[in-house]
């Protein structure tokens, strides 16, 4: 399958838009990686990935990482608002975080395996999405950068590296991310705080 991006026009700053907002304060779970090669954190609430710290963890990069599901018509529904949230270690060793999103209407069931690599930095999320009733569904993926603990001025754009389509973020003093996907990213865009992507899908 040939992944398609939609680019935007220009990067997606933070000099438009709503205010930064910071992630929940309640946590279901926080981790890092069994060696002290790497040098990222992460912690979840609500059934997604929050803020993944880096390279100290006193330092967020991201706010949240959240996925959407739509039929591309009347339904839409986000994981923290429209599903209920069980979270576990299931491993007595390994620093794993094991998430299950069951969506309130009956519909889709997500569950999510976090982990840090050991040897880079790098968060690992595997994702396995299950429909409980018949429909088209659609999964998309939202990621909110909050680099240096700063929710402003960070700038967004769709990018590839090495042919791989992936979501990217930086600042200008240096620190950045990528997202990338094992499944082709089929469209993507970069927006603002209250108008990124949601809105658009909420539109539809």
């Amino acid at each position: 399958m040939v992944a398609r991006m939609i680019p935007t026009q220009q990067p997606a700053s933070d000099d438009r838009g709503e205010p930064a907002r910071w992630a929940d304060g309640n946590k279901d779970g926080i981790g890092t990686a069994i060696a002290e090669t790497s040098r990222v954190w992460f912690s979840t609430s609500g059934g997604i990935l929050t803020e993944a710290f880096y390279p100290a963890p006193d330092q967020a990069c991201i706010r949240l990482l959240e996925l959407v599901v739509t039929d591309g018509k009347d339904f839409l529904s986000e994981e923290v608002l429209d599903t209920q949230h069980a979270a576990g270690v299931p491993h007595a060793v390994a620093p794993l975080c094991s998430l299950l999103n069951s969506c309130k209407l009956g519909r889709y069931q997500l569950e999510k395996e976090i982990i840090a690599d050991p040897l880079s930095d790098v968060i690992l999320q595997r994702v396995r999405f299950t429909a409980l009733q018949d429909g088209a569904y659609r999964l998309f993926c939202v990621l909110e950068p909050h680099l240096g603990n700063r929710g402003d001025d960070n700038t967004a754009l769709v990018g590839a590296h090495k042919g791989v389509p992936m979501l990217f973020a930086f600042r200008d003093d240096g620190l950045a991310l990528a997202l990338a996907c094992s499944a082709p990213i089929l469209a993507a865009t970069a927006g603002f705080v209250g108008a990124d992507g949601r809105v658009g899908l909420r539109a539809t």
